[in-house]
């Protein structure tokens, strides 16, 4: 089993990493592109495709080649995107296409029996009997994990034993989903020996011939994962807003004395504190906006782009009149996209003219083809290789210098919020940043506001 999120492993399982003959840890975090025969890639990036745009549960699966140390094993992978959650989960199975012999059956099933015995993740395998899920046979794993015996569950209904009381209308969905041949993933929490816990749960069903509905459960512990997401968001909050409120107060003295006093050392010196506490409050600012892209990403709307961009462009012009601004804006063109969008092609344009040394000219265009493109160039130095290198590249974090701060990770993200992608080119001596958006066919009336500045509610 894995998870995948932005096409890369956020979390695999024991099991899949048996495929690669390494620990999990050598792949979370690798592109899922990686570990897929090339051919095949574009196949798997289809069927991610159908389950993300895909309402509620959904499910497909697709046939492809992992590329290990020493082979192509053909599989078919299973992937499903879960409604309120981020990312798409997926199982593997060997792709067998041969008929098989008896004698093969049986090697399969004790080899299967081998794996299911030694998995670290907890595997129940139960009956539906009676709408019922009863236990037939657990792992060791589960033994460990919800501190039962087998003797004490084998017979027993599932749900009687780890499921909490005000999870039982979720537990029914998923045994009548189980009854009717249908897989089930979902984030559940369950009840255990040491007390409730979050599990990644995937359900197999299967029928034998004697036509007998069957399913597998694996749960796989990711408590202590969600624990530390929340507690990063946690701190993350409250160390943004009391660096906004202690910002407000350091700039808010630098001006008050710098207008107090004569001598200009030291009022270029408190000049400069007055700077750096409005650059850092933008970048909390900046850390905000992500955060509500991210959070809002499902929330998108039918947004005139250029309309968006005339509204930004305004903004600019306050701030830097001497810009010299060429439009080639398509009136009739609209994307499917959060209202953050605002804050990405600001930050383009922002950017084009603070690192321009000389008179800056920035051209800013819409149009569309096959998506909504959204593109803002300008004739300034360019943007670092290593910043380059990073946001539009791929490469290592660690690289990251500190030159552009979080503007170009904003513009990333919240374009990646929305379901679109960044494309950067430099040719000529003009740098070009492009928007590729979702398209949508017809425009609608936004109920919200498309600059992220207008929702004054947002608190920390």
């Amino acid at each position: 089993m894995f998870l995948v999120e932005d096409a890369r492993f956020a979390y695999v399982s024991g099991a899949f990493a048996t495929w690669f003959d390494c620990n999990a840890a050598d792949i979370t975090g690798r592109p899922v592109d990686a570990v897929v025969a090339s051919h095949d890639w574009d196949g798997l990036a289809a069927a991610f495709a159908r389950v993300r745009e895909a309402d509620g549960l959904a499910s497909t699966t697709c046939r492809c080649r992992l590329v290990t140390a020493t082979d192509r094993v053909p599989v078919v992978i299973e992937l499903v995107a879960l409604p309120g959650e981020s990312g798409v989960v997926g199982s593997v199975r060997a792709d067998v296409t041969l008929e098989r012999t008896r004698d093969e059956l049986a090697t399969a099933r004790d080899r299967f029996g081998h794996l299911f015995d030694l998995v670290q993740d907890a595997v129940v395998e139960f009956e539906i009997v009676d709408a019922i899920p009863v236990v037939r046979s657990v792992n060791s794993a589960f033994s460990d994990v919800f501190g039962y015996h087998p003797d004490a569950v084998v017979g027993e209904s599932l749900n009687d034993f780890i499921v909490p009381p005000e999870r039982g209308g979720q537990a029914v969905d998923f045994d009548e989903r189980t009854a009717e041949g249908k897989v089930n993933h979902a984030v559940v929490t369950r009840e255990t020996a040491s007390g409730p816990r979050e599990f990644l749960y995937q359900g197999i069903p299967y029928e034998r011939d004697d036509g007998g509905r069957y399913g597998f459960a694996i749960y796989t512990d990711i408590t202590d994962q969600r624990r530390r997401q929340r507690r990063l968001e946690v701190l993350h909050r409250v160390l943004r807003h009391n660096l906004r409120n202690d910002l407000t107060v350091i700039e808010g003295v630098a001006t008050s004395l710098r207008e107090t006093v004569d001598d200009p050392e030291v009022r270029a010196r408190l000049g400069l504190v007055r700077d750096h506490a409005q650059a850092l409050q933008r970048v909390s600012e900046k850390a905000r906006t992500i955060e509500e892209a991210i959070e809002r990403a499902e929330r998108t709307a039918s947004v005139v782009l250029a309309d968006t961009v005339e509204e930004v462009l305004a903004e600019v012009a306050k701030r830097y009149p001497d810009v010299t601004v060429e439009r080639d804006l398509d009136p009739s063109v609209t994307a499917s996209a959060n209202p953050a969008v605002a804050a990405a092609i600001e930050e383009l344009v922002e950017n084009a003219v603070e690192h321009n040394d000389g008179d800056a000219v920035v051209r800013v265009s819409v149009a569309a083809d096959d998506e909504a493109l959204v593109t803002v160039a300008d004739d300034g130095p360019g943007i670092p290789a290593e910043d380059r290198a990073v946001v539009f590249g791929g490469a290592d974090i660690t690289q990251l210098q500190h030159g552009s701060g979080l503007g170009l990770w904003l513009v990333r993200w919240v374009t990646e919020a929305a379901g679109g992608t960044v494309i950067h080119d430099r040719i000529d001596g003009w740098t070009t940043v492009t928007l590729a958006l979702p398209r949508e066919s017809e425009p609608v009336v936004d109920t919200e506001r498309s600059h992220p500045d207008a929702d004054a509610s947002t608190t920390d």
